[in-house]
C-alpha cells in the first residue's frame, strides 16, 4: 500500500523524478530500469509469484466492495457478488492494458472516485440509477476515447485538465468526503453486531496496524498493510462479538456476475457527475504511460497511449453493467514494477486472468463479506486519509497565487462546510438540494471544475502574487 489509488497524476511525476535520480543504480547495461522488457519472459515460478503479488497489493479492491455493501445494508450474497464483479472488471481492464495495442505492464484497480460517485448517487436516486448513469457516462467517455488518426478526443481533453490544482483538488476533496463514511462505519449503529467495544477496539487495532506498517515498513509489508490490518482487527473483534462465516459455508462455489443486478435507470445530474469523476483516471494513465515506457526503453506514441486510455474507459462500461467500480492505474503496482525491475506485460496479463477466475468463485467474495463492518470502516479511515494526503502531495506543485487559492479554497470550504449543518436545517430542502449541500463528494469536484474553467477563461496576466 505504498500509495493510494487516489494519488493520480502526481504519482507519475514523483516516480519519474525518483527514476531519474536513481539511474546510476541501474544494473542493465543498456541504461534502462527494467531487467526484463515488456515482451520478455521469466521462469514460471517467479512469473506466478509476481502476478499474485500484483493482486495482493491492491488494497482498495479488498476494501471498497465491503464498505459499499455495509453503507447500503446489502445482503451478504449481494456483497459477495460485488466482490466478484470487482475482480472481473479489474482483471478485464488489466488484460486490456497488456494486449490492446498499448502492450504495457499496467494493472488497473477500482477507482475511489467512482466509489464516491456511486455512494452519493445511490443514496439520491437508488443503486439501479447510479450504476445505469455510470454506464452511460462511461459509454460517452469510451466513444470519445476511440483512437482516431493517432489520438483520441478524450486524450486531448484530459491533457488540458492535467493541472495539479484540478487533479490534486479532486483527490483531496474526495479523501475528505470519504473519510466521514469510514468513521461512520467504524463507530457502527446501535443494535448491530459489534457496536461498542467490538467496533472500537477491533477497528482501532486494525487502524493502528495499518498505520504502523505503512509508516515503518517498506516493500511488500507496506503494500499488504491494509489486508494485514483487517485480518488482525477481525481476530481482536472476535473477542467481543461473534464473526459469522455462514456466507462462506452455505454459499455455492461458483457464481456468474449478472448485468444490472440492482436494476437500470439514468439521471442527467448523475451522468454529469460521473463524466467529471471518470476524467482523473485518464489523466493518471497519460502520466504513467511515458514514465513506464522510459523504464522499458520505449517511446510511447500518442496512438499507443490512446489505446491505453480506451482500455481504461472500457472498464467504466463493464463496471456499470456488472454493478461495481470503474478502473484506474494503481501506483502501488507501478511501484512493484520499479522494485522488481520486471517489465514483462505477461506477468500483469496473468494477474488479470487470475482476477477474472477469482471473480467467478463465490466463496472468495464471501470470505470478505465475513469481515466485521466496524473493522472495514476503521481500515477505510486509514485508506481515505492517505488519499487525502495524496491530494496534498499533488497540490504541493501548485503556485499558490491568490487566484489559485480561490479556485481551490472556495469549492473545498463550500463543499465540506455543508457536512456540519444540523439535520433540522437541511430537512426543509428538497432531496437533491439537500444532497448537494451536504455531500462534498458531489459539490466539491463540480465546483472545482467550474472555478478552474472560469479561471482559464480570464486573462492570465492578472495572476498577481
Amino acid at each position: 500500500m505504498a500509495e493510494s489509488p487516489g494519488n493520480l497524476a502526481a504519482s507519475a511525476a514523483t516516480i519519474e523524478q525518483s527514476s531519474r535520480g536513481s539511474r546510476g543504480n541501474r544494473t542493465d547495461s543498456s541504461g534502462f530500469l527494467f531487467d526484463v522488457p515488456f515482451d520478455g519472459r521469466i521462469p514460471w515460478t517467479q512469473h506466478l509469484f509476481l502476478s499474485v503479488q500484483n493482486m495482493l497489493v491492491m488494497a482498495g479492491l479488498f476494501l471498497f466492495p465491503g464498505l459499499f455493501g455495509v453503507t447500503f445494508h446489502l445482503k451478504p450474497t449481494e456483497i459477495a457478488a460485488l466482490y466478484g464483479a470487482a475482480f472481473v472488471v479489474v482483471g478485464f481492464g488489466t488484460i486490456l492494458q497488456g494486449v490492446l495495442f498499448l502492450n504495457m505492464p499496467m494493472v488497473l484497480g477500482p477507482w475511489s472516485g467512482s466509489l464516491a460517485g456511486l455512494l452519493v448517487t445511490g443514496k439520491l436516486y437508488g443503486l439501479g440509477t447510479a450504476f445505469g448513469s455510470l454506464t452511460i457516462a462511461a459509454l460517452i467517455i469510451t466513444l470519445l476515447s476511440i483512437p482516431i488518426t493517432g489520438a483520441s478526443i478524450t486524450q486531448r481533453v484530459a491533457s488540458g485538465f492535467n493541472a495539479p490544482i484540478l487533479s490534486g483538488g479532486i483527490v483531496f476533496i474526495t479523501g475528505i468526503g470519504l473519510t466521514q463514511i469510514g468513521v461512520v462505519n467504524w463507530i457502527g449503529t446501535p443494535g448491530r453486531v459489534g457496536f461498542g467495544l467490538g467496533n472500537w477496539i477491533g477497528g482501532g487495532v486494525a487502524l493502528l496496524v495499518v498505520a504502523v506498517l505503512f509508516a515503518f515498513t517498506k516493500g511488500v509489508f507496506r503494500a499488504l498493510a491494509m489486508i494485514v490490518g483487517i485480518v488482525v482487527g477481525s481476530f481482536v473483534f472476535r473477542a467481543f462479538a461473534p464473526v459469522s462465516f455462514s456466507a462462506v459455508s452455505s454459499g455455492p462455489w461458483l457464481a456468474v456476475p449478472s448485468f444490472f443486478h440492482f436494476g437500470f435507470g439514468v439521471n442527467l445530474t448523475a451522468v454529469i457527475l460521473f463524466l467529471i469523476l471518470l476524467l482523473p483516471p485518464i489523466i493518471s494513465a497519460l502520466g504513467f504511460y511515458p514514465v513506464i515506457g522510459e523504464w522499458g526503453g520505449a517511446t510511447i506514441s500518442s496512438r499507443r497511449m490512446a489505446w491505453g486510455v480506451f482500455g481504461v474507459s472500457l472498464t467504466g462500461i463493464a463496471a456499470g453493467l456488472l454493478g461495481t467500480f470503474s478502473g484506474a492505474v494503481y501506483p502501488e503496482n507501478v511501484g512493484l514494477l520499479r522494485s522488481s525491475k520486471v517489465g514483462s506485460r505477461w506477468v500483469t496479463v496473468t494477474a488479470g486472468a487470475l482476477f477474472i477466475v477469482v471473480g467467478f468463485v463465490y466463496k472468495v467474495g464471501a470470505v470478505f463479506v465475513s469481515v466485521p463492518s466496524g473493522v472495514i470502516g476503521a481500515a477505510a479511515v486509514a485508506m481515505f486519509a492517505i488519499i487525502m494526503v495524496s491530494g496534498i502531495e499533488i497540490l504541493s506543485r501548485v503556485e499558490w497565487v491568490p487566484r489559485n487559492i480561490v479556485v481551490l479554497g472556495l469549492p473545498t470550504v463550500l463543499s465540506v462546510g455543508g457536512v456540519f449543518l444540523a439535520p433540522a436545517t437541511y430537512a426543509h430542502y428538497p432531496l437533491l438540494a439537500r444532497e448537494l449541500i451536504t455531500e462534498p463528494l458531489v459539490t466539491g469536484p463540480i465546483l472545482l471544475v467550474i472555478f478552474f474553467l472560469i479561471d482559464k477563461l480570464l486573462p492570465q496576466t492578472s495572476k498577481a502574487k
